[in-house]
Formats: C-alpha cells, sequence, structure tokens
C-alpha cells in the first residue's frame, strides 16, 4: 500500500522515505503542498494515507487537508499532520 509523504526539509523527507517501508507501506513522496493535493485527488491509484508537513511553502498541510475534503473523492484518504512546532 502507498503513502504520500509530503514534506519540504530533505533530510526529514528522507528519514520518512526510509521508514515507512519499515512499516510495510511504499512511500510516494512530494516537496509541497500543491504536488500532495494533485497525487491525493488524482484519478489513477491515488494514496489511501498521507503525512503531511504542517508548514510548507505555499499551500501547508492544514491547507491541504481542507482542500481534500471539500472535494467528493470516492474514498477519503487518511490524513496525518507532522510538525515540529512546540
Amino acid at each position: 500500500m502507498k503513502i504520500l509523504i509530503a514534506e519540504d526539509e530533505p533530510i526529514s523527507r528522507l528519514a520518512l522515505e526510509a521508514t515507512v517501508p519499515q512499516w510495510g507501506f511504499v512511500p510516494v513522496t512530494v516537496a509541497n503542498g500543491q504536488e500532495a493535493l494533485a497525487r491525493l485527488t488524482a484519478r489513477n491509484d491515488p494514496p489511501p494515507i498521507a503525512i503531511l508537513d504542517w508548514m510548507m511553502p505555499g499551500m501547508d498541510g492544514v491547507d491541504v487537508c481542507r482542500a481534500v475534503r471539500s472535494v467528493m473523492l470516492p474514498v477519503a484518504p487518511y490524513l496525518v499532520i507532522l510538525t515540529t512546532r512546540t
């Protein structure tokens, strides 16, 4: 099963990309919210789970969540927001 990782910071993205296969998932990585939204709303095989960075330039993780929830999808993905904020 695929899991989308949306993280603009390269080291964190690589760490998640290396970790999720240990959980049995195939990572699909993007570097910003616009790419994440495009993948999650794609008609062809969108990932059913996404780990979204809260703070990304342009469209952040919260914006992605709102946008995904506003679109009528056949199956809504599970969305997890990850942050280093205090």
